[in-house]
């Protein structure tokens, strides 16, 4: 095998992270995975350039939590015949449905494997207290609170703030009322909320309206991205009657 046919095997070889990739200015990474929302479900999606192979010679298994593809063809050069392999290993995140594979391979030779998530059941909160987590304009994780305190407070009145898992809103004002202000009164409001612990808040903002109802947004911080590792397996190159060689891609 002359240099340059090495070379081009050795930049093959190199695996790149999905966000790698796009830093390079690649569309559509591959030999990566990830995950997606589809139609409000978590989906897991992989994807590996097979284009030196037929469809019949790639096969994929899936055995203790682990997805192998292995792609075996024979090729023809000059006066040897040489056996090209091509294997990736993706170990699978809990609680990913196998058995629901789908398989998409693309004119180009890029396959696209995608596998939802089958999520232990859960019971669902229910009551007034309970909030949802919504996405904003932005794309950012939003929880957003809305209370009537009515519109004796102005905005410079309230104070919004977290400390750990606690949300604390306070709202409160003096006035001089009676003959020439001998009489103060006060109003004061004060509320207390505890997050749950699966939730790391990244700011708050509120907004108070004319007829006094005040809106709460906590912005949470992004989640970590699913990081995902395709290994390769190195195979040492063997000789036969007809001169096959392994060769890895």
């Amino acid at each position: 095998m002359c240099k340059e046919e090495l070379d081009q095997m050795s930049e093959f070889l190199v695996l790149k992270s999905t966000e790698e990739q796009k830093e390079e200015g690649i569309e559509h990474p591959v030999d990566t995975a990830y995950i997606e929302d589809k139609d409000g479900l978590p989906m897991l999606k992989a994807i590996f350039d097979v284009h030196h192979f037929k469809p019949d010679e790639v096969q994929i298994s899936v055995e203790n939590e682990q997805l192998t593809l292995i792609g075996q063809c024979l090729e023809d050069r000059e006066s040897a015949v040489f056996k090209k392999t091509m294997i990736r290993k993706l170990d699978l995140p809990k609680y990913v449905d196998h058995k629901m594979m789908h398989c998409d391979l693309k004119p180009d030779g890029i396959l696209m494997i995608e596998m939802p998530f089958h999520l232990p059941p859960q019971r669902r909160p229910v009551g007034p207290s309970v909030v949802p987590i919504t996405n904003d304009s932005d794309g950012r994780r939003t929880i957003r609170l809305a209370f009537m305190i009515g519109p004796d407070f102005t905005a410079d009145d309230i104070a919004v703030e977290t400390d750990g898992q606690i949300l604390y809103i306070a709202a409160k004002y003096d006035a001089e009322i009676g003959v020439h202000g001998a009489q103060v009164t006060q109003r004061e409001l004060r509320k207390e909320f505890r997050l749950p612990d699966s939730v790391e808040v990244e700011s708050v903002d509120h907004l108070l309206t004319p007829d006094g109802k005040l809106y709460v947004d906590i912005i949470l911080k992004s989640r970590h991205p699913y990081k995902c590792h395709v290994t390769t397996e190195d195979l040492s190159p063997t000789n036969s009657q007809e001169q096959e060689q392994d060769e890895e891609i």
